[in-house]
């Protein structure tokens, strides 16, 4: 009952944004036991995630236009604004900042109220992307997730493997229940086993990848990828056989320095 309440609110309070999936059914099941994940992981969570929407125009079979909500998660960098995976947006350039005539809109849930997003900044290389809230947002409502702690780095720039950071065996990911982005389970995966940029089939990326033991499922992307004491390691990117595919913190403090200066943010 409590989820139906919550959901017809945060519905109501922007009736101009994209409704997000529906609402678990009162007859339906989900008890997340997360009682093993450390406070200081389900901490940021709690402070620092947020759920996005994105929607675009397709064209259908029969030649009609439909809007196409993809969904993904994101972490909160700056007051304002979330980082995530670029891929969210799709796979063509176009549809990444849409047009006035066919936009593509994004739309964050904090677990609260909904709020409009622009992206601002993308780096396709990296599979990044930095949205910013509008907020308040139309119910007056403002934003107001923390930005969450991103360790400087963990490879070194020599590629020598014994100047690695040492992560612990046991990282964490957190994903939104499939029929309602309102609830959060998370995940446990590690240890981490290669920084590399050559995969399966020749692929050579310009970016190296950390490697992490374990495999995510769709709707962990773009989520922080967390130590014990809830700080972020990387970013969640994919999945390549048995591993989850994560962005090293330093390629996001690249991009988010690069961003910074882009948007006028570091004269502030």
């Amino acid at each position: 009952m409590f989820t139906k309440i919550l959901f017809l609110a945060l519905f109501f309070q922007a009736p101009t944004l994209p409704p997000l999936h529906p609402p678990i059914e009162p007859d339906t099941i989900f008890i997340p036991l997360n009682e093993d994940i450390p406070k200081e992981v389900t901490q940021t969570q709690e402070q620092s995630m947020v759920i996005i929407q994105a929607t675009m125009p397709i064209l259908s079979e029969d030649h009609r236009l439909h809007v196409q909500p993809r969904f993904t998660e994101g972490f909160v960098v700056w007051p304002g604004y979330v980082l995530t995976t670029l891929h969210l947006a799709g796979g063509y350039p176009a549809l990444w900042g849409g047009n006035s005539n066919f936009p593509t809109a994004f739309t964050i849930a904090d677990g609260k109220a909904l709020f409009e997003a622009s992206l601002v900044d993308y780096n396709y290389k990296a599979d990044l992307a930095l949205l910013q809230v509008h907020s308040p947002n139309g119910w007056a409502v403002e934003f107001s997730k923390k930005p969450l702690k991103i360790v400087e780095s963990i490879a070194p720039p020599s590629g020598d493997a014994s100047l690695i950071t040492p992560l612990p065996a046991k990282l964490f990911a957190f994903a939104y229940y499939s029929t309602d982005p309102h609830l959060f389970f998370a995940a446990s995966i590690g240890p981490l086993r290669a920084i590399t940029n050559s995969f399966d089939g020749g692929r050579i990326t310009d970016i190296p990848f950390a490697l992490v033991q374990g495999t995510i499922q769709p709707g962990f992307s773009g989520g922080p990828l967390l130590a014990p004491d809830g700080t972020a390691v990387g970013m969640v990117q994919g999945i390549i056989g048995i591993y989850t595919t994560v962005i090293l913190p330093e390629t996001m403090h690249t991009f988010l320095s690069s961003a910074r200066v882009k948007l006028g943010l570091d004269k502030n």
